[in-house]
């Protein structure tokens, strides 16, 4: 697995993971990123931070997530690289589909990000926050109000705002209140970087209609609502991020 990120530092970096005898990975780092910081970084971004084992009991203990769990028994959520990236994402791709987003997010990266060689292949950083400051106000056809926006994200950044270590040790609803002063970040996509990019194995993203759809089918609660999903979840603690994005997967490929 090559990941080229702008790291926590705010600087881009690479890292080739590969897997190595029984269950140890190893990575091999290119750009800035030190050690140390690569393995905080990575182990965030794949989950591999929290006591697997643990989440296993939780998943158990209640019998309609163990038979998903059953299925899906190594399953970590997957993270975005960093809360910038998430919130950048989240400017980019506002009343867009995925496929255009992901296009248009590479565009600016193939613009305006760093390059950065591993194992042989070259990849692309997304744009340090100080390259989005010093790009164009258009920023590869963006119109200004957008750009404006993904701007802003980059401001915040270097103001320490979206620092995963500071979300991490927020309350979850106390995060996505801070994040939503950043213009352009409403309380869905703030709790998007919460939930997919801090790396807090307990926060739940109560307002997701999907989820909340999805855990009513799978527990067989019609009409379920937000309180209704926060009652079922008490059961989840202190891995309900991890049982959400179990859920919502395992709606979207059809197990329920």
């Amino acid at each position: 697995m090559r990941i080229v990120f702008v790291g926590d530092d705010l600087r881009s970096s690479g890292v080739a993971v590969i897997k190595a005898a029984g269950t140890v990975l190893r990575c091999e780092l290119a750009g800035s990123v030190s050690d140390e910081a690569a393995r905080t970084q990575i182990e965030r971004v794949l989950s591999l931070d929290h006591d697997g084992e643990w989440w296993a009991r939780v998943a158990e203990s209640d019998s309609t997530l163990a038979a998903l769990h059953s299925r899906r028994p190594g399953a970590r959520p997957v993270l975005f690289h960093s809360p910038y990236e998430a919130a950048a994402w989240s400017v980019i791709s506002l009343r867009r589909g995925r496929t255009q987003g992901q296009n248009l997010r590479s565009r600016i990266a193939e613009a305006l990000g760093e390059r950065i060689e591993l194992g042989g292949e070259t990849g692309v950083a997304f744009p340090t926050p100080e390259r989005l400051l010093e790009a164009d106000p258009e920023i590869q056809g963006l119109d200004p109000e957008r750009a404006a926006r993904l701007q802003g994200v980059a401001r915040a950044a270097l103001d320490g705002v979206l620092d995963p270590e500071l979300l991490r040790s927020l309350e979850p609803a106390e995060a996505v209140e801070r994040l939503t002063r950043i213009r352009g970040l409403g309380p869905y996509y703030a709790g998007l970087v919460v939930v997919r990019a801090s790396g807090n194995s307990d926060a739940l993203p109560i307002a997701e209609k999907k989820l909340i759809d999805a855990t009513g089918r799978l527990y067989g609660r019609d009409g379920l609502d937000e309180r209704g999903l926060g009652e079922i979840a008490e059961a989840w603690r202190p891995f309900r991020t991890w049982a959400a994005v179990l859920i919502r997967s395992s709606s979207d490929l059809g197990y329920f």
